[in-house]
């Protein structure tokens, strides 16, 4: 099913898939039928028979249907489900909303309602769920009307507490009077509206030259900073496992602080660290110093990162600041699990801030409609279908069950009829993760609401088929993912000793993560780059051993490499290997060994390597060659050959005896590569150095809300749940497969049974020919106590000779030969002796000749070339 590199699910995909897989099977099949004709013209008294002229045309091919029989029948299939789906997304509440538009999907929507639509409007919750998508004209109040009446009634209609939080890209707030979503939701009371941070971050780098800018991505860093504080005693835990990982990995037993936080990643603090806004008065300072410091910042061609229009840019949004704060009191993280790294659990949030996971959702939403184009009761189909597929999913994500569900499945029909069933036959519901959606409120969803406000109508069903940073939504399975986990050391103790760590710093030299001893690992890159040759003098070697000794211990630990082979299955019978290699990798270890190749490492897997490349690309700035008549070799050619000559050298050295120095081997592609990040980095600082850059504190001083827990199971919100259409009940009605009846008394006359007769005992074959057996014997002895003939015994058919007539057996007279039959009554027949003599002298003529043939094919293509 995965051979077609096509994208998405549409129906002619799957049409040019069956119609490919049925083409082979007929093939497969017709190819058997032909090797069976061939074999019965080939030896045709083989089989008992002559086969005369050419066989039979095999089967003709069945086309499978086309595309619009696959779309036709898969619309059918959710128009019958449509209470159902449609209750299921009525069905869906949430403390936090969002509330955003996109217009991308709507280039699919063909047919009369092309250009009759203009946005589609998605209202989600804080855990990724979607409360509704409607397909609208505009986003004005009075377009918007009708949705927010409907999400109002349906959560008074289920006495769920109305939302206390709604965010949005636009209409956060008016002056002097109520903001759009204020006004639409007027009976919600209590209700705060915020502006996604996202968005407003977006309208200022409209103020930004181009994205492409070196200062641009520290530029929405720092940014980021003047908004956002994180969380001290969250960024404190993952400081301790930051620095229980370098203790394992470098052997720094006190790293400082700087080598912490750069060690510190950007994934990583957002999985495992909550943060707040710093509040509107601090943020608007800080943004002002941001400005006025970038604003005459450039890169290395005079191009400013700021425009002149940033000025007004920001005096237009700084009113927005208060619209971004977090409201006070309210939770918007959730723990999602906890893992442990470096010797120090920590815990795995998931945030309810902003409008990204509808970002996300539209995203998806795009892909729901398969192809390029849906006509408006196809789109309303696949947008049903989306949404509660989508909803379904976010679900089974959003609830910290004791066990996680093990069954896939979407039909909601079904499993409310298992649970139904499953409460009085086994005292429990079987699947306790399910509850049943609750009536449909009425709502319009998707092209219905589109309907409503313009004259085309919504064709039905017959009349259809004539013509950045998701958050809130991944799954907890993935977020437990760690790939780069690190066992607990039980003999490891995370002590922090400032005091000793600022004495040993001020003794030693740093690089740029700020780990002690890079002045050591710059003196012995010295003295390797300048070997010259495959012989390293005994002097030299002794110089390099004993700088070797010098390094910290973390310089000269071994490195640990991760798996980088493929794990796939064997090929063998039931996905076995034919071959067993007791480990994964091994296949990819052996082929690496058979073929001489390496895996090219980058130059940043150790200080060493770093070092010795960034004198290598110093000393070698441009394309070199050897003399007048070479080709020129490119710096970075060079530079690997070099380096492979140095490795070269001191493998061939006392050296690697001596120490355990590992020199990993590069090529093109990884040497480039890292140095265009260093050439990156060295641009931002440059470009930064010397100006009044502004020192924010990034850690907030007040404590944070506490977290929300995920509930253990989902609370049945609404307050009559919809009856379900229950599965047709088939016990009893499958025609079973009886085996043949034995009558006792078979030899006598047989009466004839009527229909409303009892059904006749049914006896397996064994017993029914023991039942046969008996009565034939019984029928022979009472046949000779009255002196009656015996009953006559069926005798076993012999072949006939199509010839004479008589039994083909040797008691006749007759023989066979490979297919060939002998008959002694056949007119101007030899003897059997003479003819078996001529057969046997046919087949081994027949044999030479075809060992020539063979002979004469393969000498030919040699004579000729």
């Amino acid at each position: 099913m995965m051979r077609a590199r096509t994208q998405g699910n549409s129906p002619t995909a799957i049409q040019h898939l069956l119609t490919e897989l049925h083409s082979e099977s007929w093939l497969e099949k017709t190819v058997t039928y032909m090797s069976d004709c061939r074999r019965y013209s080939k030896y045709p008294m083989q089989f008992g028979r002559q086969v005369e002229g050419p066989c039979k045309e095999p089967a003709p091919y069945r086309h499978p249907p086309k595309a619009g029989w696959f779309l036709s029948t898969h619309v059918m299939d959710v128009y019958e489900r449509l209470d159902v789906i449609k209750s299921s997304c009525t069905s869906v509440f949430g403390s936090i909303l969002k509330v955003d538009s996109t217009k991308k999907i709507l280039r699919k929507l063909s047919g009369k309602f092309t250009g009759t639509a203009n946005w589609v409007t998605s209202v989600g919750n804080e855990r990724g769920e979607i409360l509704l998508s409607i397909v609208t004209t505009s986003e004005s109040k009075a377009t918007l009307q009708e949705m927010a009446e409907g999400l109002t009634k349906r959560f008074s209609d289920a006495a769920v507490d109305p939302p206390c939080l709604l965010y949005t890209d636009r209409d956060c707030c008016a002056q002097g009077r109520l903001s759009k979503y204020q006004d639409l939701f007027n009976q919600w009371d209590g209700l705060l509206v915020r502006l996604d941070i996202w968005h407003f971050m977006r309208r200022l780098a409209a103020g930004c030259t181009t994205e492409s800018h070196p200062l641009y991505g520290p530029f929405m860093s720092e940014l980021s900073s003047c908004i956002f504080a994180w969380d001290s005693s969250d960024v404190g835990l993952l400081k301790l496992a930051k620095q229980g990982e370098i203790r394992r990995l470098s052997g720094v037993q006190n790293p400082s602080d700087v080598a912490v936080m750069k060690a510190i990643s950007k994934s990583e603090i957002q999985r495992h660290c909550r943060k707040k806004t710093r509040g509107a008065v601090e943020s608007i300072a800080l943004i002002d110093r941001l400005i006025s410091t970038f604003q005459s910042l450039t890169d290395m061609l005079g191009v400013p990162i700021l425009r002149d229009e940033m000025s007004a840019i920001w005096n237009e949004q700084k009113k927005h600041v208060p619209c971004i704060q977090d409201p006070p009191g309210v939770q918007l993280y959730t723990l999602t699990g906890i893992i442990n790294k470096g010797g120090v659990n920590l815990s795995v949030y998931r945030c309810g801030r902003g409008s990204t996971s509808l970002e996300s959702f539209h995203l998806h939403l795009n892909r729901f409609i398969p192809g390029t184009s849906a006509s408006g009761a196809n789109f309303q189909a696949y947008l049903l279908e989306g949404i509660t597929r989508w909803n379904a999913d976010r679900r089974d994500a959003a609830y910290d069950w004791p066990e996680p569900p093990t069954l896939r499945t979407y039909n909601v029909a079904l499993q409310d009829a298992a649970n139904q069933l499953s409460i009085p036959v086994l005292n429990k519901p079987l699947l306790p993760t399910f509850r049943a959606p609750g009536k449909y409120t009425g709502e319009k969803i998707g092209i219905e609401y589109l309907v409503a406000q313009t004259d085309v109508a919504l064709p039905t069903f017959v009349e259809s088929l004539i013509t950045e940073v998701d958050e809130g939504i991944s799954s907890d399975t993935e977020l437990l993912e760690e790939p780069d986990s690190i066992e607990e050391d039980p003999e490891l103790e995370f002590e922090h000793v400032p005091d000793q760590g600022e004495e040993y710093m001020s003794h030693t030299t740093v690089d740029a993560s700020g780990l002690p001893g890079w002045d050591k690992v710059d003196k012995l890159a010295a003295v390797l780059v300048d070997l010259e040759g495959q012989a390293v003098p005994d002097n030299v070697c002794q110089e390099i051993v004993s700088l070797w000794g010098n390094l910290n211990v973390g310089d000269k630990r071994p490195l640990r490499f991760v798996p980088n082979f493929p794990v796939t299955s064997g090929t063998g019978r039931f996905r076995r290997t034919k071959r067993r290699s007791h480990h994964v990798g091994a296949q990819s270890a052996a082929r690496t060994f058979t073929s001489g190749g390496e895996v090219a490492f980058s130059p940043s897997c150790s200080r060493v390597m770093s070092a010795i490349f960034m004198r290598l690309c110093d000393r070698h700035m441009s394309p070199t060659r050897a003399s007048a008549g070479q080709h020129y070799l490119s710096q970075w050619k060079t530079v690997v050959n070099k380096y492979n000559e140095l490795r070269r050298s001191l493998l061939n050295s006392p050296v690697h005896d001596q120490t355990d120095m590992q020199l990993l081997p590069v090529n093109e592609t990884t040497v480039i590569k890292w140095y265009k990040d260093q050439t990156r980095l060295a641009t931002n600082k440059t470009l930064l150095q010397g100006s009044a850059y502004p020192s924010m504190k990034t850690l907030s001083e007040d404590a944070l809300p506490t977290f929300l827990r995920r509930p253990a199971s989902p609370v049945q919100q609404a307050p009559t749940t919809m009856q379900l259409p229950q599965p047709p009940d088939t016990v009893g009605l499958a025609a079973s497969r009886r085996r043949t009846a034995v009558h006792p008394g078979s030899s006598s006359t047989s009466q004839d049974i009527s229909e409303d007769a009892p059904a006749a005992k049914y006896v397996s074959r064994t017993t029914a020919y023991r039942h046969r057996k008996r009565q034939e014997a019984a029928d022979k002895e009472l046949a000779s106590q009255l002196g009656l003939p015996e009953p006559a015994v069926p005798t076993r058919r012999r072949y006939a000779c199509g010839k004479c007539g008589l039994a083909a057996t040797k008691l006749t007279g007759h023989s066979q030969f490979y297919g060939h039959m002998y008959c002694p009554n056949q007119p101007g027949q030899i003897p059997l002796e003479e003819w078996l003599a001529t057969k046997r002298a046919e087949r081994r003529a027949d044999k030479a000749a075809e060992a020539a043939a063979k002979a004469a094919a393969v000498a030919a293509p040699s004579t000729s070339g």
